[in-house]
């Protein structure tokens, strides 16, 4: 039995209240008001760019947990004390307590990718620090905010969040929405985080990938020969010879592929 490890860089929110996913679901890129599966979503800037990241899960207790990367917890908070205006909604960071335990009593699917770990909302203390779960997500090609990307630096499809379960286009409005959806109708889309392959292992953070002499994007979090690139997909179509990154032969995967 796989033993249950404590995810250290991520906070949980708890967001109570009256129509507490209704709130949500007018706020975040994917649909709150059905079912109680847990949902990877992300909140926008109105100009469409990543915010926040998070995977929201029912608690059970009438109240919605969000598991988010610490770093950001307290700008989303903030930013969700600013939407609730005078709705009887209460923002509470819980991660004292509660903490981001994989394979923890409870656990549900990841819904980005069912080769993720399941995790759970559960009591922190005693549990031991997660290793290795990086690799396994840089394998697959799950980009993370603050790993593979700064708030409002990309849209949420070139963080491959469609691919992932994080954008409901047909549901109703969200923030950013109409950026998000115009970009979707149009095929403007140029840019795309993927997983990729280094010959003898992949380079720092933010070392340039070209093709045919030219630039074509950069890598971002590694491990070992394993990568995650924000490649402009659009000139590595028309690209003659294979991308390379310090010298090195770049084998391009297909996201969600171990």
């Amino acid at each position: 039995m796989t033993q249950p490890a404590l995810l250290t860089d991520r906070a949980v929110l708890r967001i109570s209240g009256e129509n507490v996913r209704e709130f949500l679901n007018g706020l975040v890129t994917n649909e709150m008001t059905k079912g109680d599966d847990a949902v990877f979503a992300a909140l926008l800037t109105p100009q469409g760019k990543i915010l926040a990241e998070m995977i929201i899960s029912d608690g059970g207790d009438g109240a919605l947990y969000v598991d988010t990367p610490a770093e950001g917890a307290a700008a989303l908070m903030q930013r969700l004390a600013m939407y609730k205006l005078r709705a009887k909604i209460e923002v509470a960071d819980v991660s004292d307590t509660l903490g981001v335990v994989l394979h923890g009593a409870g656990a549900f699917a990841d819904p980005r990718h069912d080769g993720l770990p399941p995790r759970a909302i559960a009591p922190r203390e005693g549990v031991p620090a997660v290793d290795g779960y990086d690799a396994a997500r840089i394998a697959l090609g799950v980009p993370e905010l603050f790993k593979d990307y700064q708030p409002a630096d990309i849209f949420p499809a070139d963080a491959a969040m469609d691919w992932f379960n994080g954008v409901n286009l047909k549901k109703g409005c969200f923030v950013g929405q109409e950026v998000v959806s115009r970009m979707h109708r149009k095929g403007t889309l140029r840019k795309r985080m993927l997983p990729v392959r280094v010959e003898g292992g992949a380079p720092d953070y933010g070392v340039e990938v070209t093709a045919d002499d030219k630039p074509v994007g950069d890598i971002r979090s590694s491990n070992g020969a394993d990568a995650i690139a924000l490649l402009r997909i659009d000139r590595l179509e028309k690209a003659e010879t294979p991308p390379v990154t310090d010298g090195r032969r770049v084998d391009v995967l297909r996201a969600g592929a171990p």
